[in-house]
């Protein structure tokens, strides 16, 4: 049954060009999204050669702090070319809502917004420069 689901994201990933699948997924009526966030959450138990396979796929174990890093570092190459983190709600860069992102986690840290910043992650924000 393993084979299905590997060949399904396979397929994929062949057309969305990365393995990050969405939770109510259906590929030609399987529930990859599904099996998929599974695998995520018994990855420990996963056996090795599965495990394996799945990361050469290019599969993300926490696909969260992936995106989470990912704003972050257009977050640094806006400061690098602007000189400064005054990102606009609106703005975009390389197609991401830069914006959005800085709003939501300046709500969250002041306690208007439910959610989760680690003290690790507003020190990094600090030291790039974030204004609350």
């Amino acid at each position: 049954m393993e084979m299905i689901f590997l060949v399904l994201l396979e397929q994929f990933k062949e057309r969305e060009g990365h393995c990050n699948v969405p939770h109510l997924h259906e590929e030609d009526g399987i529930k990859l999204g599904i099996w998929l966030s599974n695998q995520r959450y018994k990855r420990e138990k996963l056996e090795e050669s599965l495990q394996r396979r799945l990361e050469q796929l290019g599969v993300s174990w926490n696909p969260q702090a992936d995106e989470w890093e990912q704003k972050f570092a257009l977050l640094e190459k806006f400061k690098e070319r602007e000189g400064h983190c005054n990102v606009s709600k609106t703005y975009e860069e390389d197609g991401i809502n830069l914006g959005t992102w800085l709003d939501t986690l300046r709500q969250v840290r002041k306690g208007n917004r439910e959610g989760n910043l680690s003290s690790e992650r507003i020190e990094r924000l600090d030291e790039v420069g974030i204004r609350w």
